[in-house]
């Protein structure tokens, strides 16, 4: 395999960012794919919650690096940010940075990994074998990049848990998936017409949950 191909990071998310720079600190080539228009896409979608963990345990240790080196001023390390502003004030800052802004691409859903020139049965030498991902770019057209190694950063926010113990989507759930929000809605102020003097069911009793109830007594 080529020593001087890319690590390849599939996420635009805080881990994805931190690999990026925790890469640079080791000289390590890097190419990012984030599938949203912009980088921090899932966190967006829910800007208005405010964090339970500071500042201080939300900043990567090689990121935090970076920033500094480009004196770019940081958080309060003690103070609960939205999740709006780990995005502007964290992600943002942080991928605008020369070490890292030329290798990013966002608006780029990657659809395929693959192991040039072997299929899905395993193969003497694969190991020995750069990847393949074939990806979006831009939404529009298609392209094939190769890497030494993937680093898979693009969490569990397309993914939410079922309603069902069992962990599975049943036929009924899937019925009433327009009605059913995954995730803490913003109830206050988007989303304030859906659940305005409805009866709404909360499923859970974890953060999510206790944040959503709050707001609906609100």
């Amino acid at each position: 395999m080529k020593k001087t191909l890319p690590v390849a990071i599939i996420g635009g998310g805080p881990v994805g960012i931190a690999a990026a720079a925790h890469l640079v600190k080791r000289n390590e080539s890097f190419i990012l794919f984030e599938s949203g228009k912009e980088i921090g896409t899932n966190f967006l979608n829910y800007g208005h919650v405010r964090l339970f963990s500071p500042w201080e345990y939300n900043i990567d240790r090689a990121a935090k690096e970076l920033l500094q080196k480009h004196n770019i001023p940081l958080p309060l390390k003690d103070e609960l940010p939205l999740g709006e502003e780990i995005v502007s004030k964290y992600l943002k800052p942080l991928t605008e940075l020369p070490e890292l802004k030329p290798y990013i691409h966002v608006n780029s859903p990657v659809l395929h990994v693959g192991k040039k020139g072997f299929d899905k049965l395993k193969t003497k030498g694969r190991d020995q074998a750069p990847f393949i991902i074939r990806v979006k770019v831009n939404n529009t057209e298609e392209k094939i990049y190769e890497a030494k190694a993937v680093i898979d950063a693009t969490g569990t926010w397309q993914n939410p848990n079922p309603i069902n113990a069992e962990g599975l989507i049943t036929d009924a759930e899937k019925r009433i998936s327009n009605q059913i929000y995954y995730g803490i809605p913003d109830i206050l102020n988007r989303d304030r017409n859906r659940y305005k003097n409805k009866t709404v069911a909360v499923v859970g009793s974890g953060h999510s949950a206790v944040n959503t109830l709050l707001d609906l007594t609100q």
